[in-house]
């Protein structure tokens, strides 16, 4: 792939052939996605279109077809504790914290984990204990990176659900991931801070060789934070390009309003997910 400013990025992630079926339904029908070097790929869809099942396949959580390649390397058959090591590093919709731990001590958990993987069964005593002091300034320093370095001495379960959302994130960085995955990462967020994440996040992966993916429902975050987009609908890909390509196409428009982009201006400047009340406008 060639990025806007003519450099050649490199593939980092890649799904070709991904399908998934539960009970004899497809809930995945041979999805094909890659994602480069410094670059944040949206995955969007109405509801029950597979983006979660998507996600769960490039985790190893869902067993399926296809292959899942990171780095030219094959995942097939992988388990996600070993695809995690690898790199592939995931955030959830509803955030799984420690509720009675800091929000420092949750991030300090994940470095601590990270870096002893790293360091390997026969590292010496000193050396373990140099990394707990490492793992201690990681976890300030992701804190600090999402803009909560002033709660870090809040317990989770006292913390909003925006704020869990960032420690969760933060968790995420300091495992220094290759493929970062996030699902609604701002939901819960004032705008701001909404506003502030998707920059610092943006900064982050723009500036490094790991690719991000972000499942989202808000069009807003996606048209600010992605630089291309995977329209899912009924376990399938019908639609990858810009912003501006998949939310002016026909069949993106028919997935989330069931009609042509050609009706009534009012309904047409909005998605609505299907099976759901929930309203996303597109923004202009």
């Amino acid at each position: 792939m060639t990025s806007t400013d003519g450099r050649e990025r490199r593939t980092i992630l890649s799904v070709t052939g991904g399908t998934v079926s539960y009970l004899g339904v497809k809930a995945l029908a041979g999805v094909d996605l890659a994602a480069h070097a410094g670059e944040i790929v949206g995955v969007i869809g109405p509801n029950g279109a597979g983006k979660s099942t998507l996600v769960n396949l490039i985790a190893g959580v869902a067993r399926g077809g296809g292959d899942v390649v990171l780095n030219g390397h094959n995942l097939r058959g992988r388990d996600p504790q070993t695809r995690t090591r690898a790199g592939i590093v995931r955030t959830f919709q509803t955030p799984e914290l420690f509720g009675t731990l800091t929000a420092a001590q949750n991030v300090d958990l994940a470095a601590r984990s990270f870096l002893l993987y790293r360091a390997g069964r026969d590292e010496p005593r000193s050396g373990r204990r140099a990394r707990w002091r490492r793992s201690a300034g990681l976890a300030r320093e992701a804190l600090a990176t999402v803009g909560l370095e002033h709660r870090a001495g809040a317990r989770a379960e006292s913390m909003s659900g925006g704020e869990k959302k960032l420690v969760e994130l933060a968790r995420a960085l300091v495992q220094q991931p290759v493929v970062l995955i996030l699902d609604e990462p701002v939901a819960g967020l004032p705008v701001a801070a909404r506003q502030r994440t998707i920059a610092t996040l943006r900064d982050l992966i723009h500036g490094s060789d790991a690719t991000c993916i972000l499942i989202e429902h808000d069009m807003d975050v996606i048209r600010r934070a992605c630089d291309r987009i995977y329209v899912l609908s009924r376990g399938a890909v019908i639609k990858e390009g810009t912003w501006e390509q998949t939310s002016q196409d026909e069949a993106v428009r028919r997935a989330y309003l069931g009609s042509s982009p050609h009706q009534e201006a009012d309904d047409a400047d909005t998605i609505t997910t299907t099976n759901s009340v929930e309203r996303r406008a597109i923004p202009k």
